[in-house]
């Protein structure tokens, strides 16, 4: 450490100032865990997550058929395309039902 007459100086600052992460805000807003007084809360997340794996999944299976049927009968990519197809149908039932039962009365 550098001396100046008698006393030592610090390397550090005199104050201590931590920068928020630029994220914080972002966290504190979006990612909350499910409020335990709303039980509600949980199975509506639990009911989003379901379905992004459910739309995944489906649009993955459809396709990779399409894709495996494409090999089996020599080429193309009619049967990709079709699968693809097909998956978007399935997510648009889904969406369908989820709208259904969101909407319907209580």
């Amino acid at each position: 450490m550098p001396a100046v007459g008698d006393r030592k100086l610090p390397l550090q600052p005199a104050f201590r100032y931590r920068l928020p992460h630029p994220a914080s805000h972002i966290q504190h807003h979006f990612m909350k865990p499910p409020d335990p007084e709303k039980p509600g809360e949980r199975g509506l997340y639990q009911r989003a997550l379901g379905i992004g794996f459910t739309w995944a999944a489906a649009m993955a299976l459809f396709t990779l058929g399409g894709w495996w049927l494409d090999r089996r009968t020599g080429g193309g990519v009619r049967w990709t395309i079709a699968g693809a197809l097909l998956g978007l149908l399935y997510c648009g039932y889904e969406l369908w039902k989820l709208w259904r039962e969101v909407n319907r009365p209580k």
